[in-house]
């Protein structure tokens, strides 16, 4: 577009798809489990809590991004927390 200045970009990795995932606040993921597959989550509403076969906690709140991998081993679980239901846009990454 003539009279904007171009933004930076650069690579960072390849996407195989989007998809939405969503919890809500009465969600029970609180079961180690491992991941469906590889991806990238933003969180865009609500906050939740994961905790990693090794008991770290974290918690992600709006506007978060998470790489999650463990697709093999025990996994992790995760909790919705707070009021609201917990919505995260997703982009699927290669196994």
């Amino acid at each position: 577009m003539q009279g904007i200045d171009p933004l930076p970009i650069a690579p960072f990795l390849s996407g195989e798809g989007t998809f939405w995932a969503g919890g809500s606040t009465t969600w029970k993921g609180d079961a180690l489990h491992p991941a469906p597959r590889r991806f990238i989550i933003v969180t865009v509403q609500g906050e939740y809590e994961v905790t990693t076969s090794k008991a770290d906690v974290r918690r992600f709140p709006r506007g978060s991004v998470l790489l999650v991998e463990d697709t093999t081993g025990k996994g992790h679980s995760t909790k919705i927390v707070g009021d609201e239901d917990g919505i995260g846009f997703c982009v699927a990454l290669p196994g």
